[in-house]
């Protein structure tokens, strides 16, 4: 029988080194500080638990996405310790282990020519996955002794084809935990680009909710002559927020104008304008909440509500600290419903 060649796709890659480590540490029979083995026993609740389950027949082939029950669990415990809510039927999905899970995600978002950045030293299975998917690693060196995060480098890092960076906090292998500066600092540094980590990283600076002191200002004309469906006329609006105390501290500013002119009794012709602006204060990141969107009726026709402007990975749109918009319509009544424009 004639053996069939195997050929690695990363011929390069070689042999973990927890794996070379393990081994000279069992050779030597010495203290093996190269992986995170625990000294202690599984609590005796969870044996008797997942026993019991085995007894009460819950073998089967499981759902691809988990079993439901265990995804309506991890769902209520995220919403309860970190503030947002999933649906457990649709978002989200249980894996073999968290490098299953990373295989899973990269595999998914990182697409050929891409760039994902990395803090070395790192975890080993990053890479591999990456080049498989077609990615390019992007190192950036941890800044010894303390392994703090050199965010400089980071930005520099950071190009065009910039898709994701793989936070790892507590970080492995050096064990450094990021601060809730460099949170705030990779907010700032991924703001306005698709990479999807603010969000994730406003939250990591301030908790599943933060307090917010605002004081507000606004101002509105309207001499429309229909609030409804409008022939002439100019509607204003001018709105503004400084939040001097609390969490959140930031500057967010928005004037909106509408102006109708009639072609005759039935035509007219509409402009829209709107003009936003935020910014966060003491050095603090603008709230990810606070972002301002467009598209849709009374900004942008002919796209869903809130669709237009930048988007995170997965296609959804996550505003900007920023907004311009302007646009123009003609608006004239169906055919057969008379001067009826509402249609």
């Amino acid at each position: 029988m004639t053996a069939v060649p195997v050929t690695s796709k990363l011929p390069d890659v070689g042999v973990s080194i927890f794996a070379v480590q393990t081994r000279l540490a069992n050779e030597h029979k010495a203290i093996n500080l190269s992986q995170g083995f625990p000294d202690f026993d599984c609590d005796p609740a969870l044996v008797e638990a997942v026993a019991r389950a085995m007894h009460d027949g819950h073998n089967q082939y499981a759902p691809m996405p988990g079993v439901l029950a265990l995804r309506e669990a991890i769902a209520e415990k995220v919403q309860r310790v970190y503030g947002p809510a999933f649906d457990p039927a649709t978002e989200v999905v249980v894996t073999s282990g968290a490098t299953a899970g990373l295989f899973a995600t990269l595999t998914t978002f990182v697409r050929p020519g891409d760039e994902v950045i990395l803090f070395e030293p790192c975890y080993d299975s990053y890479v591999p996955v990456i080049r498989l998917s077609g990615g390019t690693p992007v190192y950036v060196s941890l800044r010894y002794p303390d392994y703090a995060v050199d965010w400089d480098a980071v930005r520099r890092a950071i190009t065009p084809r910039t898709r994701a960076i793989l936070v790892n906090t507590p970080h492995n292998p050096t064990g450094t935990m990021w601060t809730a500066d460099d949170m705030r600092q990779l907010a700032s540094i991924v703001d306005g680009t698709n990479i999807p980590a603010a969000y994730l990283a406003y939250r990591a600076s301030f908790g599943s909710t933060s307090v917010s002191l605002p004081l507000t200002l606004g101002w509105s004309r309207d001499d429309r002559d229909s609030a409804i469906a409008p022939n002439r006329g100019r509607f204003q609006r001018l709105f503004g927020e400084w939040a001097v105390a609390g969490d959140a501290r930031y500057l967010r500013g928005n004037y909106q104008l509408q102006q109708y002119v009639p072609l005759n009794r039935s035509w007219t012709v509409a402009f829209n304008g709107e003009l936003g602006y935020g910014r966060g204060l003491e050095g603090r990141p603008f709230p990810v909440f606070k972002n301002f969107y467009s598209g849709g009726l009374g900004s942008v026709r002919g796209f869903e509500q809130s669709t237009l402007g930048p988007r995170d990975v997965t296609g959804l749109s996550i505003g900007g600290a920023r907004k311009i918009t302007l646009n123009g319509e003609v608006i004239a009544p169906l055919p057969g419903a008379g001067n009826d424009r509402t249609l």
